[in-house]
């Protein structure tokens, strides 16, 4: 599962404690164009995080909408770098 602390953790104790949605936004780069590079910005349905939710079962519902997309978009993934396997 997701591990504790980090962004994803802070991203919903923030909007449990807010009330605001999280919007989840990637972008993505699509083939070159003569012209240049062209990119797709997509943002996903809202995700409300009541005041009385279970930050571990938060975190999770976010990390569950946030990996197919990394999934799917593997070899342009920013931090791939700098990921090292857990255990």
């Amino acid at each position: 599962g997701p591990r504790q602390g980090g962004n994803i953790e802070n991203a919903v104790r923030l909007a449990r404690h807010s009330g605001a949605p999280i919007v989840i936004g990637h972008c993505e780069r699509l083939m070159a164009a003569k012209d240049g590079p062209r990119f797709r910005v997509t943002f996903e349905p809202a995700m409300q995080v009541p005041r009385e939710a279970d930050l571990a079962e938060a975190v999770a519902a976010l990390d569950a909408r946030i990996e197919p997309i990394i999934l799917a978009h593997l070899p342009q993934w920013l931090m791939l770098p700098d990921w090292r396997p857990e255990g």
